[in-house]
């Protein structure tokens, strides 16, 4: 993947792709999020770098935006860690939008309305992923 910036000083137009996504991936989802913000050069470069989104983890403050970002990072997602409102994300996951996921850590079961995990949205989730997915 190349990129190429105005800006020489842009540290995606100066380090080297591998000392970018080592940086991206030990970065938390939050933090990730925000560099979408940054400019819409960083937006492009990360949305079109599968490595930044193998490890991602939603927690309240972010399930909305990880939840929006789905269709363009769902399918390079390997690691989910979801610690807010699961059932909104095992529709996702039952559709098949995870094509890779491996790990699934199901941390916040109560989602915001006080309901708890549905269960047949689950199982027809966890079949899904089930050639994939090796960690529960």
């Amino acid at each position: 993947m190349t990129f190429h910036s105005r800006n020489s000083k842009d540290p995606l137009s100066v380090l080297p792709l591998e000392i970018l996504i080592s940086i991206f991936q030990e970065l938390s989802s939050g933090d990730r999020i925000s560099c979408l913000g940054a400019c819409r050069a960083w937006r492009d470069w990360m949305l079109k770098a599968p490595m930044v989104w193998i490890n991602v983890e939603v927690s309240r403050s972010q399930a909305n935006v990880i939840f929006n970002l789905l269709p363009r990072v769902g399918r390079h997602i390997e690691n989910l860690e979801l610690n807010w409102d699961a059932n909104r994300f095992m529709t996702p996951i039952a559709r098949g939008v995870f094509k890779n996921l491996k790990s699934l850590h199901v941390l916040g079961v109560k989602a915001p309305r006080g309901s708890y995990l549905e269960h047949d949205l689950c199982l027809k989730a966890f079949r899904k992923v089930s050639d994939t997915l090796t960690d529960l």
